[in-house]
């Protein structure tokens, strides 16, 4: 009988995620949170903690926004918001680090995106180096900020940070 209810919650996953929405801040925050885990997880294993502290200590503010704009998404879109902000950091960092132990490329990539975000907002370090985080929500049809005119170019650097898994417990919790 569990395994029914399983799978039916799993084949359900979708729809109920897809009823949330992201305000153009919200997917800020959720890109914002996913650059700086990558570049924690960088700063370690890459031995580039220098960097690391400068990106952090250049975008302090921003990044200090992007968290409370973060745990408000979680507030606005989860019924155990600190829960379901956890687990986004946790799956983060568990994708970051797996990313460093399959791509030969990382910490060269990692160098460049240092050196992309020096001297620059994070608004225009996150245009340059978009990390792409699958929410299981949708950007929302209405928001405070206009509506581009132009289509979106979709990011150069694409990572799935949300697992089937971690939408299973949004669901179910």
């Amino acid at each position: 009988m569990r395994a029914i209810v399983a799978v039916l919650a799993m084949l359900t996953v979708p729809a109920v995620a897809a009823e949330r929405c992201e305000t153009p801040d919200e997917t800020n925050a959720l890109h914002a949170a996913a650059l700086q885990q990558e570049m924690m997880v960088a700063a370690f294993q890459c031995a580039d903690v220098a960097s690391y502290n400068n990106f952090v200590l250049a975008h302090r503010p921003a990044l200090q926004d992007a968290d409370r704009a973060l745990m408000a998404y979680f507030q606005r879109t989860a019924s155990a918001p600190s829960d379901a902000y956890n687990l986004y950091k946790t799956e983060l960092a568990n994708a970051s680090s797996l990313r460093f132990s399959t791509d030969r490329g990382f910490c060269a990539r990692m160098r460049a995106d240092f050196r992309i975000a020096a001297g620059r907002s994070l608004d225009q370090v996150l245009a340059e180096v978009p990390y792409v985080v699958d929410t299981g929500s949708v950007v929302c049809p209405w928001s405070a900020r206009a509506v581009p005119a132009e289509p979106v170019v979709p990011p150069k650097k694409r990572t799935r940070h949300r697992t089937w898994l971690g939408r299973l417990v949004d669901w179910l919790f």
